[in-house]
């Protein structure tokens, strides 16, 4: 993909972007424009962690067009559903997929059918608890970067979310999960395993918040590990939880996750 697709790419999706505020309701105007902004960051995200990684120019453009198109299911999502909840109107990526597939936005890019799937793939999968073993090895890649440009992106959108008052303002952005504790056992059961807590398990923000500190164990370049750090994601989190032993154990584990990985 060249610099020009890029921007080719970037358009399509932004006029989409616009078409799609117009048509939505007063109240979910500002939806969108958090999902807008949210897609801008995600794209920065993904081309700063390739460039880190030492990629290819085109390589590093790809990821970033991944990081803008990863959803685009959302904003029509929001407007035919009046929801973000997957579980409750469609799953985004897939959305975001069906959206992408019927639209021509692929037609000038430099890449052919072989980008197209790519970055629909990078679209379809970005959500998912686990990447499907069908997807091809030479889109894991992408799919890989475009995962963790999104995780690094929420671990801001939902603290700013939080301490600023905006999550009470749109409850969307944290899926309207209210106040609550104590945490979900579950929640801290799988932090303690090292693995990414269950959407299923998530029945308040002091859960949600435990969801975030999972994700630190689905972050696959280091790269993306140390930005985590630079930016305290681990002392973000521990400032919005409850002061809990339990708690504090799944944050200290997160943190040893994070000195052996990065020391190796």
């Amino acid at each position: 993909m060249t610099a020009e697709g890029l921007d080719a790419l970037r358009g399509h999706f932004l006029a989409y972007v616009r078409d799609q505020r117009s048509a939505a309701t007063a109240e979910r105007q500002p939806l969108h424009e958090l999902k807008e902004q949210h897609s801008c960051r995600v794209a920065a995200h993904a081309r700063r962690i390739a460039e880190r990684e030492g990629w290819a120019e085109r390589n590093c453009t790809i990821g970033e067009a991944a990081g803008w198109l990863h959803d685009t299911g959302r904003f029509d999502q929001i407007n035919r559903y009046g929801t973000f909840r997957d579980k409750e109107s469609v799953n985004h990526g897939e959305h975001g997929f069906r959206v992408l597939s019927e639209l021509a936005w692929f037609t000038n890019c430099a890449g052919g059918n072989g980008l197209r799937a790519l970055l629909l793939d990078a679209v379809r999968y970005h959500n998912r608890r686990e990447i499907p073993a069908h997807v091809p090895d030479g889109h894991r890649p992408i799919l890989h970067l475009v995962r963790d440009a999104d995780k690094l992106d929420n671990f801001g959108v939902h603290y700013r979310a939080i301490t600023s008052g905006e999550a009470d303002r749109y409850p969307e952005l944290l899926l309207h999960a209210g106040p609550g504790h104590p945490p979900t056992p579950e929640a801290l059961e799988a932090l303690l395993r090292r693995e990414t807590v269950d959407y299923g398990h998530v029945h308040s923000r002091t859960d949600m918040v435990l969801l975030h500190l999972s994700w630190l164990y689905d972050l696959h370049y280091p790269s993306s590990l140390r930005h985590a750090r630079e930016e305290g994601v681990v002392d973000r989190v521990r400032a919005l939880l409850p002061d809990d032993p339990d708690i504090e154990e799944a944050i200290r584990e997160a943190e040893r996750f994070l000195d052996e990985t990065l020391s190796q």
